[in-house]
């Protein structure tokens, strides 16, 4: 025999089946958006950031004229410093059809097979290179459409153009996707570098530091010693670049993306709570009287409210079972899609256990805890109330201002006022209805504005920019020279001569210390000389003026991220 209570719970979820499957839906859509995103966050944090650390990646990187076995053994023993290695950087460039060529960075490497710092893995293909051949990194197969065995064109600043073989790819999970710089990365031993022209000298100190190297302060401090002992030394010390230690190069973009859906999905299970208040208050409004027998035949408020919101916490679990694995799915094949698109490998999809945790409270409590209100509320009216309950009373309409207002309206059809008097009739239940409304057109309306204002950022970047070609040269020539050249060309209607330059801020130490990657893109700072009367851009002002043709050789005009390095500087 079922007991009275279970018998009117399971009642109750027949006779307003309709009602619990929406609930059981709106939660488990709620559950379902915070399962994706957050097993998504704690899959990709970790594994990016294994990643990123399997490489050991270098605390900096220093600029110098020259380095040779002494100079790398002096630099190890110094204090607080736990590696060194030599590279090079080599700015070229890779024909990828007839006369059409992509930026190619070539990274010397003195030893594959004994690389400590900066690390890299093979992927396919030989390992080491052979003589005369180079390494791509997997991502650059893609950008040049090319596949090992081919041997395209390259040319140095220094070299001729010369084709070299493709005798393998790697992985090097600390760059970002060379789709996304347009740049292929290439990896080449000193042999290869001096048949292309080059130097089979490196001029790149990797180093590693001993004593807090997740501190960048700390690493500053180091390297400021070790590049004051360097100078000492009678070497020429050159831009320094210290990446943010321990922070893979997309880990702020990615972080921000997913903790902008999390919060998405968190509205989700708001909205679905204030849905499933305002669907406990009309399941009460109807059983009322229900509740007056339950306390007639002795049943206390206690027992009555737990009856309710025992059945809430069925609905939650039910939401729970059908929003969780989905959820987790989502969020293991979110996890794959980001990892592809940022270049970093899924060692593990595992799920910790608090996510589960997590998901299961947020599932069963906030259910619990939204109904609790008016559950409590209803089950402590008095058997008398309950059984004379009409749906209204002088107490709950006509003792307000705004009651007396609207009954003394005059002129206006009957039917309309009759439907204002019973809006306002209860307005726990209004309030209810009007924040569920609420709630979800402001969702709606924030993803519209998210994705229309990023459209806009988008089209604003393109359209503000009126030229059709960038050339970059390997060395200086003479501006007229240039322009003569491509004016004598009938396409070409406007040439422009810009120049680009790295710099840093100034440093009473004197040292050029940038917080960039070996890549040179994400937190770099450039100068840009360009034409007061240009017309290529055109570049909206957030404060202040554009140049103009009488302005001093000092004037500057800084974009919004050059000026997150001066924050002091004012117009």
């Amino acid at each position: 025999m079922l007991s009275p209570r279970l018998r009117k719970m399971l009642r109750d979820l027949r006779i307003a089946k309709g009602r619990m499957v929406m609930m059981v839906l709106s939660i488990a859509v709620g559950i379902f958006g915070i399962g994706t995103i957050l097993s998504a966050y704690t899959i990709l944090t970790r594994e990016m950031s294994l990643n990123y650390q399997s490489t050991n990646p270098a605390s900096a990187f220093l600029e110098l004229d020259h380095i040779d076995k002494s100079l790398l053994d002096g630099v190890r023993n110094r204090p607080g410093i736990a590696g060194a290695e030599a590279t090079a950087w080599v700015e070229a460039r890779v024909e990828v059809r007839p006369q059409e060529w992509k930026p190619l960075l070539i990274f010397g490497v003195e030893d594959f097979k004994s690389m400590r710092i900066s690390t890299f893995r093979p992927e396919s293909g030989a390992w080491p290179p052979s003589e005369g051949s180079i390494l791509l990194e997997r991502t650059a197969l893609q950008l040049l459409k090319a596949k090992i065995g081919d041997a395209p064109r390259i040319q140095t600043p220094d070299g001729q153009k010369l084709n070299v073989a493709i005798t393998g790819t790697v992985h090097d999970p600390s760059l970002a996707p060379s789709w996304q710089e347009q740049t292929a990365y290439g990896y080449a031993a000193p042999s290869t570098l001096a048949l292309l022209g080059e130097t089979d000298a490196f001029h790149i100190l990797k180093v590693l530091v001993k004593d807090q190297p997740m501190n960048s302060q700390a690493i500053e401090r180091t390297i400021g010693e070790l590049a004051v002992w360097l100078k000492q030394q009678g070497h020429k010390v050159g831009e320094i670049r210290i990446p943010p230690p321990g922070k893979h190069p997309h880990q702020s973009q990615m972080t921000a993306i997913l903790i902008m859906l999390l919060i998405f999905s968190l509205l989700a299970l708001t909205l679905s709570a204030i849905l499933i208040a305002t669907m406990i208050g009309g399941l009460l409004a109807g059983q009322i009287r229900q509740i007056g027998v339950m306390k007639a035949i002795g049943a206390r408020t206690s027992q009555i409210a737990a009856l309710y919101l025992l059945l809430i916490m069925l609905v939650g679990f039910a939401a729970v079972l059908l929003g969780m694995p989905t959820g987790i799915a989502a969020g293991r094949g979110f996890a794959v899609t980001v990892a592809e698109l940022l270049n970093f490998t899924l060692y593990s999809d595992s799920i910790p256990l608090w996510n589960y945790v997590v998901l299961l409270l947020a599932g069963i409590l906030v259910p619990f805890l939204t109904a609790l209100v008016p559950i409590w509320r209803a089950t402590r009216i008095t058997v008398r109330e309950a059984i004379n309950d009409f749906g209204t009373s002088r107490k709950s309409f006509g003792s307000k201002r705004l009651d007396i207002w609207l009954g003394k309206i005059r002129g206006l059809d009957r039917t309309l006022i009759l439907a204002l008097r019973n809006t306002f009739r209860r307005r726990g239940r209004l309030l209810l209805t009007l924040s569920l409304l609420a709630a979800a057109g402001g969702m709606f309306m924030t993803s519209l504005n998210v994705r229309t204002g990023w459209e806009s950022i988008l089209s604003d970047a393109v359209s503000n920019r009126h030229y059709d070609l960038e050339i970059r040269l390997n060395r200086p020539e003479a501006e007229h020279r240039i322009i003569q050249i491509l004016q004598s060309i009938p396409e070409v209607r406007h040439v422009e001569a810009w120049n680009r330059e790295p710099a840093a801020a100034i440093r009473t130490d004197g040292l050029d210390i940038i917080r960039t990657y070996p890549d040179g893109g994400h937190g770099s700072f450039t100068l840009r000389s360009v034409p007061a009367d240009t017309e290529t851009v055109e570049l909206p002002l957030l404060k202040g003026r554009w140049l103009r043709s009488g302005d001093s050789d000092n004037a500057v005009v800084l974009n919004h991220n050059a000026h997150a390095l001066f924050p002091e500087v004012n117009l």
